[in-house]
């Protein structure tokens, strides 16, 4: 979000002197440059860092749960790459799907393992499972009990 507000004294002509912080929790961009600032830690460079959220956009059947479940396999799987993209932090995935029934994920799932497609090494959450309806925002809603589900792990 970005909001374009006169501040005090806006009116005042430029001042030679170097700025000096602000007295809220905005920082003259001088000060704000010099904050630390560790370099980012990716999962997916330069698509994912740690930390960050994905949602995956499209049309139905455009093939977004097959996307997602073969970087999670790659993840956890210790895979160098995924789509040529530099895979550069793996571990355990937490799967989160919400929008396909229990049985259709099941027949992709076996429909993999039937292919010679390993599905082990990441775990796997539905609606049936998760607090509905699901808000990631909310701590009522999602994340407090998506973060205590993977505080279990």
């Amino acid at each position: 979000m970005v909001a374009l507000l006169p501040a005090a004294g806006a009116d005042a002509p430029p001042s030679d002197e170097s700025p000096s912080p602000l007295v809220s929790n905005f920082l003259a961009v001088d000060y704000y440059l010099q904050l630390p600032s560790p370099a980012e830690t990716w999962i997916l460079d330069p698509f994912i860092p740690v930390g960050g959220l994905v949602n995956l956009y499209g049309p139905p059947k455009g093939g977004k749960s097959y996307l997602a479940l073969q970087l999670a396999l790659d993840i956890a799987h210790r895979n160098p790459r995924w789509m040529g993209f530099p895979i550069k932090t793996h571990g355990l995935v937490c799967y989160l799907q919400l929008d396909t029934p229990r049985s259709l994920w099941r027949n992709r799932l076996l429909g993999l393992q039937a292919h010679g497609v390993g599905v082990e090494g990441f775990a796997l959450a539905d609606r049936g499972m998760a607090p509905w309806p699901f808000d990631i925002l909310s701590p009522n809603d999602g994340w407090q009990w998506l973060r205590d589900q993977v505080d279990l792990l």
